[in-house]
Order: structure tokens, then sequence, then C-alpha cells
């Protein structure tokens, strides 16, 4: 028997567990897992500002008190950027700091695979890159430039959205996303062609 939620007040607390071992998670959650614990590492002397945490080595433990809207916003923020020196690349905070070359590899992989959709990205077209290998070697490369990608907002992977009227998540999510093994929609004359994902609060 499901119930639906109440909308908590927003001085409650909001826990949310995430555990490898979670029943039903595939290996891209358990992946999508690891990038989490590295954005949450690296976001270490931003903890408690506006989430707070704990991490070990097989789940994470997620808390904050501002609305879910609020808190997902600052987690996205913080960890699915831009570059600013080289236009229209992904950057991915919790990497640290790496070469352009590894930045352009990283950033044409990303776009070659998890967003490879058209619909997922906003591009800017085709950009030129000189690579510094050593001091008598460099190499040019193109890149498509972007000036935003889907993991930098979450909402419209929802098909009926994932806030209620007061900016916390809805008891459900329904998702049709190419990007979620098992969650296809296959088409839209079909019954039943989407999942419902429930958040994993306690």
């Amino acid at each position: 028997m499901v119930t639906k939620a109440k909308p908590p007040q927003p001085s409650t607390e909001r826990v949310f567990q995430l555990s490898l071992w979670r029943p039903f998670n595939t290996p891209l959650h358990r992946v999508g897992l690891a990038g989490l614990y590295m954005s949450l590492n690296y976001l270490q002397p931003f903890k408690g500002n506006v989430i707070d945490w704990d991490l070990t080595p097989e789940s994470i433990i997620l808390r904050w008190k501002c609305t879910d809207r609020e808190a997902l916003t600052w987690l996205l923020n913080h960890t699915y950027q831009l570059h600013d020196s080289i236009q229209g690349l992904i950057k991915i905070p919790a990497l640290g700091e790496i070469s352009t070359d590894t930045a352009v590899t990283i950033h044409n992989g990303i776009l070659s695979t998890f967003l490879q959709h058209p619909s997922s990205v906003g591009g800017e077209g085709i950009k030129k890159c000189t690579l510094q290998f050593d001091e008598n070697q460099t190499m040019e490369v193109d890149y498509k430039a972007i000036n935003r990608y889907n993991h930098q907002d979450l909402n419209p992977f929802a098909k009926t959205g994932l806030y209620d009227k007061q900016d916390y998540f809805l008891p459900y999510i329904r998702i049709a996303q190419w990007l979620i093994p098992g969650a296809t929609e296959k088409h839209v004359a079909v019954a039943g062609g989407k999942t419902r994902l429930k958040p994993g609060f306690d």
C-alpha cells in the first residue's frame, strides 16, 4: 500500500539515503553514486552551507532543511558546469585541475555517450582548440561547443516535473528516458511505457 507523502514544512530536516546495494539498483546507478561521492568529497569545504552529508564506502546520506528544489539546484550548480577559460567546454569540478587535452577528451566522450541526443545540449557550433604536448609538439582539435547540458537541470527529465507547488519532490516521478536502461518509452501510444521512481527519503 502506497500512501501519498505530505509536503514537509520548511523547518523539517530532509534525509535522503543512497546505497550501492539498494534493491533495483543497476550498474549505471552505482556509477552515478560514485560520481556523487566524488562531487560531495570535492565540496567538503561547503558542507553544511545548504546540504549536509555523510559518506561511507557503500552509502551516502544527504540532509537539508531547505526545499528540495533549493537543495538539488545548489548541488547541480556545483557539480555540472562549463569552463570559463575554454568556450563551450563541459567542466566537472570534482575532477580537480586537469589539462586542456584531458578536458577536451572528457567533453567529447560525454557528448558521444550520455549526451549524444541533439536535444541534450545547446550548441554553439564547432570550435578549435590547440593542445600543447611539449615545447615542440602541438595539435589542433575540434570540439562541439555548448552553452547548456541536461545534467544542469533535471526537471525536463521528468514527464510530470520533479516538484510540487511547494518545491518539494513529488511522491513519485515519472520518467521516459533512453538514458536509463529499462525506462525507455518505446512509443507514446503504448500505455505503461513510463517508469515511476520514488525518492529515497526515510
